[in-house]
């Protein structure tokens, strides 16, 4: 289990357990839940284990779309947001960075890969806080830099994101790839979009490293999804 940032202290996310399986590690604030899923927390489970909310799902593509929730619609998205307390917001995962925000008006849930990252969602969901910023962000599971081998082009457009990009490639043995940390790309996105003071919360794991997670890149087709959410509270 990773360690919670906030402020400097260090303190540890809360395992949900459900049929003695770990289905997700969560913290809260004074305004909403935060709660990154495992491989053991599917759709049906959430619903049984957290009857109180009402969830939304997207059809996730890999763009840099940022709507507003519905729980009727899985519209086609990477990113939404609501003012709707008990209205749970779910970012699907299996090597992507689920990204969690919320203050005490707004909740917003991002689903960030690669591509995701390049295209700079996080700085898209600005538009769902505007003229306020989250209180807290949130990081969940994701792949890795010991595990995220990219070729050139791919690092190339990474790198491009944010000055000083290049200084998150790491080499690989192959001179035709590099390694890439994802992680501190999408914090410095954080803070460049929403200032320096944002509190960011990690719950870490290298999904392709780790097997209580979904990995698409080590499991391929057979990956299912982790399901991580934010929720304002009543």
């Amino acid at each position: 289990m990773s360690s919670l940032r906030w402020r400097g202290r260090r303190t540890l996310f809360k395992p949900e357990i459900f049929a003695d399986r770990t289905i997700g590690f969560s913290f809260e604030t004074d305004e909403a839940y935060f709660f990154f899923g495992t491989r053991h927390g599917d759709r049906a489970t959430l619903k049984e284990y957290f009857p109180q909310y009402e969830f939304a799902y997207l059809k996730q593509v890999h763009g840099r779309a940022v709507v507003l929730a519905d729980a009727g619609i899985e519209t086609e998205a990477d990113a939404h947001y609501t003012s709707k307390k008990n209205l749970a917001l779910v970012s699907q995962s299996a090597d992507c960075t689920p990204i969690l925000l919320a203050n005490r008006e707004v909740a917003c849930a991002i689903h960030s890969g690669w591509r995701g990252t390049a295209q700079n969602i996080v700085a898209a969901s600005r538009v769902a806080f505007a003229p306020r910023s989250p209180s807290a962000a949130a990081i969940g599971p994701h792949i890795m830099k010991a595990s995220f081998e990219v070729g050139l082009d791919v690092a190339s457009q990474l790198s491009a994101v944010l000055p000083g990009g290049a200084e998150l490639e790491g080499t690989h043995p192959d001179p035709l790839k590099k390694y890439f940390d994802l992680t501190e790309l999408v914090r410095r996105q954080l803070r460049e979009t929403f200032g320096s003071d944002l509190e960011i919360h990690e719950q870490l794991s290298d999904t392709v490293a780790d097997e209580l997670y979904f990995s698409f890149r080590r499991d391929k087709q057979r990956a299912g999804r982790q399901y991580s959410f934010v929720v304002l509270k009543a």
